[in-house]
């Protein structure tokens, strides 16, 4: 007896394995800014999270000719009424809300009549002011001091040399991801006086604007959420939580006059970015999708509230790569 059950049981592993492997999978690409010149984002974004636009173009044109690009809509469809995944269906998606993405990217999809979606930083795209990961490294490379103490653990940082000033933003981002709202900014604001950095208008204007959002839902692109101010929802309290969640979603229907049901979660630094109580607000605050940062193809229609999505690296090569690998089931 104990044989044929523990042959059942390996039957349904390998039957469950081998749907995985078999079935339809959708590729969820994770973008944030594309630029003519990445390199000029060194001391603002950062060029980790940005794409030439010649190289979006590249990959654009790919996925156009060799895949089934969904909107996200058609993905909530799918997924929502148990539908079959296309063969090697992709999603393209942009988070943060950076001002390119409005001008940039957006031609380069309209070229290909593919549908983007767009998660905004909504306290950013309120004021103009670029979000806190980003205000923070270019406090850091500004500095007018050769050095800042965490208060956190009272580790000191040389910020004179590139390692240390790697090393002092990795931590201070450790602990801006963990408060949102004003404590969020009061934080960041100690840390731009500790180091004597320029003031925050001296960063070039780098989110989109509320006519800019308006515009890219009215050519058919999706305008989601990524929160108010960029924590890490599954680093701060519960009711702060609840916040960021609602107050972006209502902000950006009130501003474009449409229901927003898709949230994309914030991933600084600390793991994990997303638990079960986040999951479960955004489905009570009427989030009807959430992609994570979770490397990933999806195939299961009961994740949508913690899709999975793929890094998308900065050259050709190795994003058919990563692409084709996610379309094996393989996540890299």
């Amino acid at each position: 007896m104990k044989s044929l059950i523990k042959r059942a049981i390996l039957e349904s592993h390998l039957l469950q394995a081998s749907q995985r492997w078999t079935a339809s999978k959708l590729a969820i690409l994770r973008y944030h800014s594309v630029r003519e010149n990445p390199a000029e984002s060194a001391e603002n974004i950062g060029c980790g999270i940005t794409h030439s636009a010649k190289v979006f173009l590249s990959q654009m044109r790919y996925v156009s000719s060799h895949c089934r690009v969904l909107g996200v809509d058609q993905v909530l469809e799918i997924l929502r009424d148990h539908h079959p995944i296309p063969s090697r269906a992709v999603a393209i998606t942009f988070d943060d809300g950076f001002s390119d993405n409005a001008v940039l990217a957006a031609d380069i999809l309209d070229r290909f009549k593919i549908s983007g979606a767009f998660y905004l930083t909504v306290g950013s795209i309120d004021s103009g002011i670029a979000p806190w990961f980003v205000r923070l490294r270019f406090a850091f490379g500004k500095a007018s001091v050769g050095s800042w103490l965490n208060p956190g653990d009272s580790v000191r940082f040389p910020v004179d040399t590139t390692e240390g000033r790697e090393r002092a933003i990795n931590a201070a981002c450790s602990t801006l991801a963990c408060l949102a709202g004003d404590q969020q900014e009061s934080a960041l604001q100690d840390i731009e006086n500790a180091l004597g950095s320029p003031p925050v208008t001296e960063i070039p204007p780098l989110m989109m604007t509320w006519q800019q959002a308006s515009m890219l839902r009215n050519a058919g692109h999706v305008i989601g959420s990524h929160s108010m101010t960029h924590p890490n929802l599954a680093h701060v309290p519960a009711s702060a939580a609840e916040k960021e969640l609602r107050d972006s979603k209502a902000r950006i229907e009130e501003k474009l006059g449409a229901p927003v049901v898709h949230f994309s979660y914030p991933s600084p630094f600390l793991s994990p970015h997303w638990n079960n109580l986040t999951r479960s607000l955004t489905d009570t605050i009427g989030y009807a999708t959430a992609v994570t940062c979770d490397a990933g193809p999806v195939y299961s229609p009961g994740a949508r509230l913690n899709l999975r999505r793929i890094y998308v690296p900065m050259d050709f090569d190795g994003f058919r790569w990563h692409l084709e690998n996610t379309f094996c089931g393989r996540v890299l």
